[in-house]
């Protein structure tokens, strides 16, 4: 189902995930998806007054206020630092996921700051087409990020076989 790996005490950090746990987290924060699906309608069509802009930018500034939330609720009990076995799952280290949710949150307060900076400087309408890319480009990693956890859980579960 999984491959683990054992290391010697003093070794190094060994994480793994609490299935359980990590898919609860998912399955009970609905807002933060709910803002997601938000962010991605609004961004499939031009928004052509500034107060759609505005509304966008503070759905966006929201959504990383929730984001914030869900990785340390994940990553305090959804993964388990300082395991004594570590499983990896279908060749993915929990530790690279792990990593990935302050790059992914980095990414996000990237693409919030130039939002904010198009509103104070007045050009969010104009500077919207060029908002919504590098949301989308975020949004694209956190989708990969996403599908990589929820496969993780998975062969947790124990609902598929892991392909170590």
């Amino acid at each position: 189902m999984m491959l683990t790996v054992q290391r010697p005490v003093g070794l190094g950090c060994c994480v793994t995930i609490n299935a359980a746990f990590l898919q609860e987290i998912k399955e009970s924060n609905s807002q933060i998806w709910e803002s997601l699906a938000q962010l991605r309608a609004v961004s499939r069509f031009p928004c052509s007054t500034d107060a759609e802009v505005n509304q966008w930018v503070q759905r966006l500034t929201e959504f990383r206020r929730q984001l914030s939330m869900e990785f340390a609720l994940e990553e305090t009990y959804g993964y388990i630092s300082n395991a004594v076995q570590q499983h990896i799952f279908m060749g993915v280290d929990p530790v690279e996921t792990l990593r990935q949710h302050k790059d992914l949150y980095v990414f996000l307060i990237d693409v919030c700051e130039q939002a904010e900076q198009s509103q104070y400087v007045g050009t969010a309408l104009r500077d919207f087409e060029n908002l919504v890319c590098a949301f989308q480009e975020f949004d694209a990693v956190l989708s990969k990020h996403e599908a990589i956890e929820a496969e993780m859980i998975r062969c947790g579960l124990g609902l598929r076989k892991s392909l170590v």
